[in-house]
């Protein structure tokens, strides 16, 4: 149910998520106080989280960021108190809430605290010794994008993140579209120059291989 609801783009949805995810969760722990923790068929694991968060995500609330953030908090704690890796939050988990800052927009204020949350979460996945992965850096790019105005600030971070995505193989038509839409076109031109004709058309099905060495083949 929570997962059905978290797919729609029904207005109500992060409230009636979070209104079965706190029943689930009430209801685990009468069953861990009754002694039947180990065989509960309420327990939430991390899946149920990260649903949570993904029904934030396609909400229009404002706030969106925070409160992916704060369900991301919330099954961290929980993994690091009870060691049970069914709530260790994944790399998915992550790029959920990173996809929540780049979804959310507002005024100067809500989008700085959206991106840096966007970057905090990706400093979060290098602490948990998991690696970012080309859905990682086409949704960083695309919060710098949205979150920022076009100018320097905007393509240094543009910059920064896909030299770093270049650096570690995971360059892939997707992360490639979201360079294009938030850096300047001349930027864009100068880091993937290698790639683009005389006539500025890039063709995607070049990009070396070395870009893109550590993206599945099952993904193009």
């Amino acid at each position: 149910m929570i997962n059905s609801w978290a797919k729609t783009w029904d207005p109500r949805a992060p409230s009636k998520v979070e209104e079965l995810l706190e029943r689930m969760e009430a209801m685990y722990a009468e069953d861990v106080e009754a002694g039947h923790g180990k065989t509960s068929s309420v327990k939430p694991s991390i899946r149920t989280y990260t649903a949570a968060m993904g029904a934030w995500a396609r909400s229009k609330d404002k706030l969106k960021s925070q409160r992916a953030l704060k369900i991301l908090k919330k099954a961290n704690d929980m993994y690091k108190e009870s060691g049970d890796e069914g709530i260790k939050p994944t790399l998915f988990t992550y790029n959920i809430a990173i996809d929540a800052c780049a979804r959310s927009g507002g005024d100067p204020v809500q989008s700085a605290q959206a991106l840096k949350i966007a970057f905090a979460v990706n400093k979060a996945i290098m602490a948990a010794k998991l690696e970012p992965n080309h859905i990682t850096y086409s949704t960083l790019l695309k919060a710098a994008g949205k979150l920022l105005p076009s100018g320097q600030q905007r393509n240094e971070i543009c910059k920064a993140v896909f030299n770093k995505c270049l650096t570690k193989g995971y360059v892939d038509t997707n992360v490639l579209k979201a360079l294009e839409q938030a850096s300047d076109r001349d930027l864009y031109y100068q880091l993937i120059g290698e790639i683009a004709d005389r006539n500025g058309h890039v063709h995607f099905d070049n990009i070396p291989k070395e870009w893109c060495k550590n993206v599945s083949d099952s993904y193009y």
